[in-house]
């Protein structure tokens, strides 16, 4: 019977060191933490479309006629965008081989109606029937500002050609460029 009871006293102060030492262990344990920030930049898009190419059916004398077609622009841009207008060359003519008509004289500040024989451009925000003349490549026009970023955002743009005198029948063209830079 002696020996079961020393056993046990044994078993007993073994437990009762190593707690003892787990417990002045972690009571002395050194700790440290540091903070780091996490950033993220994320950069400017701007995105643009048109819904098509513009067809204009003319005859001479019979007034100005009209098509249009949508400028869609979306940016996420805090400082939202422009929206630039320019033919794609330094001709600013619609034309037919040799055969062409004058853009018109009048400008974005000040349009007017089309004398004749011309063709421009209108926004919504022109007076009635009054239009401008497209710029050179190069000299772009700048047809709207924005101060916000955009989603999907709409400019129609409308043409039109005042026919006046007998042109040579046939289809007088000219391509025009349109570019949106955020600001």
């Amino acid at each position: 019977m002696k020996v079961t009871t020393s056993i046990k006293v044994a078993l007993g102060i073994t437990t009762g060191v190593v707690l003892a030492t787990i417990s002045a262990t972690s009571a002395n344990a050194a700790t440290q933490s540091a903070n780091s920030t996490i950033n993220a930049t994320i950069g400017e898009t701007i995105s643009l479309a048109v819904s098509g190419d513009v067809t204009i059916s003319a005859t001479p004398g019979a007034g100005v006629k009209t098509g249009s077609h949508n400028v869609t622009v979306s940016t996420n841009n805090t400082a939202g965008y422009k929206l630039n207008l320019a033919s794609s060359t330094a001709d600013t003519t619609l034309a037919k081989s040799t055969d062409t008509l004058a853009a018109s004289t009048a400008s974005f500040a000040t349009p007017a109606t089309l004398g004749n024989d011309q063709w421009g451009y209108r926004l919504d925000s022109f007076t009635a029937n009054n239009f401008a003349g497209i710029k050179a490549t190069g000299s772009a026009e700048t047809i709207k500002t924005t101060s916000a970023p955009a989603t999907s955002e709409v400019t129609p743009v409308t043409w039109g050609v005042n026919v006046v005198s007998a042109k040579p029948s046939g289809t007088y063209s000219r391509q025009v460029t349109y570019t949106a830079v955020t600001n």
